[in-house]
């Protein structure tokens, strides 16, 4: 269930950034949720460390990856991941897999670092294994 509640809020996110669109658009139940302040500032204490490490570790690199048009083929396998994220329940491991995947290339993409965006792409061989080997 999660996995599938996961792959739509990734095909509506990517398919906004595959259609250029300006703002992001979230249904209103999800725009209507509520925390602590205390909370998100407990979340980003947890964060700093990593966030620290990657803001170490990143810069431009591998930058025709994430213009256009080459950043058509992440911003494509986002909104194909979102798509299949539902069956891939059936696979083990195989949407963890393709969530991870998604996540090095978002973060490749929002911080303009080309090598996070080809480790992304690299991770998608691991469900393709998956599902060639399991079923």
């Amino acid at each position: 269930m999660f996995s599938a509640l996961m792959g739509i809020l990734i095909f509506l996110v990517s398919l906004q950034m595959l259609l250029r669109r300006d703002r992001l658009w979230l249904p209103k139940w999800l725009l209507n949720r509520k925390t602590s302040s205390a909370r998100v500032r407990l979340v980003f204490e947890r964060l700093r460390p990593a966030m620290t490490w990657l803001d170490a570790h990143t810069y431009a690199r591998l930058t025709a990856f994430v213009h256009r048009p080459l950043i058509f083929i992440p911003q494509t396998l986002c909104v194909l991941s979102g798509l299949i994220m539902p069956f891939l329940e059936f696979v083990p491991f195989s949407s963890s897999l393709v969530g991870g995947a998604v996540a090095l290339l978002a973060f490749g993409m929002f911080a303009r670092d080309g090598l996070f965006v080809m480790l992304g792409l690299a991770l998608y061989l691991g469900p393709v294994w998956l599902v060639l080997h399991v079923t």
